[in-house]
């Protein structure tokens, strides 16, 4: 029989009213009851929040998402190993989960501009924090965005902070350059590129930086040449670009040769020549330094020579020279080095005939022409003039030539007096001393 079944038998065989005890808690019982009944709903209210916030970051962020009811992940270990495991897993999820956040509020510091709170926290971090693999990414994002809105204010104010903090970072140099390139400042561009030259750290880096600088004179050359062939020397912003490369580098020997080239292309040849030989020796460049040198004075030397030389004209394939008459009358006759005598059209004979003392002999001479061989007469002139040559007593017959354009043939008879040659490329005649006189 139960005891509380018991007592009140015990109490009706006693022949008085049963009597029940009844416990009643103190306060100070009831008050700790409510406290462990809240520390459980708090702890409750955690745990909930902690299985949200998982969830939050697995989808969220790829990579978070927590293994499916039912996985065989870690099976085959021990209870012990499960636990460690699953110890080390939550310490990553939260790790991930803090750096989640941190990208996020990054990313809107970037998108608000806020430059100082993104140096701030780039500067606090050491140079193998994990939280660079995402926000150097980040940051050069939000940079080539600002770039390509062309909003060139906000960009070189976050070059100028990035560059103070850090002038070594290839990264921010390199953002700089190419800043300063997309809105058509090669001035600053090499600027920037010569800095970066100077304070790199590595050979590879160095180099790097010299073949950009090379890239960007070669472009502004080329792009000149298009420009204005015939003036390079009047291009302000190539003759800028390159005074400040070999400012800069005296002693770099493609500096000085394309300096050399836009003089040359310009007609200086003579500054051009100085310009190369001020080059120091380099032994990578000493060919082309000593091939450019022989250009040059070759070039010298064919325009002095062409100061002095006869113009010819081209008619088809052949030239033309101006030859005047007894010092009156002047004809255009083409060069034929296979005719032994100068001829003249019948129209040229009647101008002379009608100006200069040509003398007509009474005689005639077979001679072989492109219509066959044909009898031709022969006068003498007294005179024949090219520039400051002159011959006198010249013979010259009278043929029918099948060019209308020229008024005869200028023959050996004229041109075997002297040393002569002919220059095809620069289109002129040089006579040297006459050799024989008289006919």
């Amino acid at each position: 029989m139960p005891y509380l079944d018991a007592m009140i038998m015990q109490g009706l065989q006693l022949g008085s009213r049963p009597k029940y005890r009844i416990s009643v808690m103190e306060p100070t019982q009831q008050n700790q009851s409510a406290s462990n009944w809240h520390r459980w709903v708090k702890r409750g209210l955690i745990l909930l929040l902690v299985f949200a916030s998982g969830w939050w970051a697995a989808w969220t962020f790829p990579g978070l998402q927590p293994y499916a009811a039912g996985s065989n992940v870690g099976s085959s270990y021990s209870g012990d190993q499960a636990v460690e495991n699953g110890a080390v897993s939550a310490s990553n999820q939260s790790n991930r989960l803090r750096h989640g956040i941190e990208q996020n509020r990054f990313q809107r510091l970037l998108t608000g501009n806020r430059i100082e709170a993104v140096i701030g926290f780039l500067d606090s971090l050491p140079a193998d924090a994990s939280e660079m693999v995402w926000a150097e990414p980040l940051l050069q994002q939000h940079l080539l965005h600002l770039m390509q809105k062309q909003q060139w204010k906000d960009l070189d104010a976050w070059i100028e902070a990035l560059l103070q903090m850090n002038g070594d970072n290839t990264l921010y140099q390199d953002l700089a350059v190419d800043s300063a390139l997309v809105r058509g400042d090669r001035l600053a561009a090499i600027t920037e590129l010569f800095i970066a030259y100077d304070s790199a750290l590595g050979e590879q880096r160095r180099q790097a930086c010299r073949q950009r600088i090379d890239t960007l004179l070669l472009n502004a050359f080329q792009e000149a040449q298009s420009e204005t062939p015939d003036t390079l020397n009047q291009n302000q912003s190539l003759i800028e670009l390159l005074r400040f490369a070999l400012e800069k580098q005296p002693d770099y020997p493609p500096f000085g040769l394309m300096m050399a080239d836009a003089l040359a292309q310009s007609g200086e040849l003579n500054e051009a020549l100085y310009q190369v030989q001020l080059l120091p020796y380099s032994e990578a460049h000493q060919a082309q330094v000593d091939a450019r040198i022989l250009q040059l004075e070759q070039a010298i030397a064919n325009r002095d020579r062409s100061r002095s030389g006869i113009p010819l004209y081209r008619n088809a394939d052949h030239f033309v020279v101006k030859v005047v008459f007894d010092g009156r009358v002047e004809l255009e006759l083409m060069i034929d080095t296979g005719a032994s005598i100068t001829a003249l059209t019948p129209s040229a004979i009647a101008r002379l005939q009608g100006g200069t003392n040509l003398i007509d002999t009474g005689q005639r001479l077979q001679v072989h022409t492109a219509n066959g061989q044909v009898a031709a007469s022969l006068f003498t002139i007294d005179s024949m003039q090219i520039e400051d040559q002159v011959q006198h007593d010249v013979n010259i017959i009278e043929v029918n030539l099948s060019n209308d354009e020229v008024d005869g043939l200028l023959g050996m008879n004229f041109l075997g007096r002297y040393a002569f040659s002919i220059d095809q490329n620069m289109a002129r005649l040089y006579l040297a001393e006459s050799r024989v006189n008289g006919r």
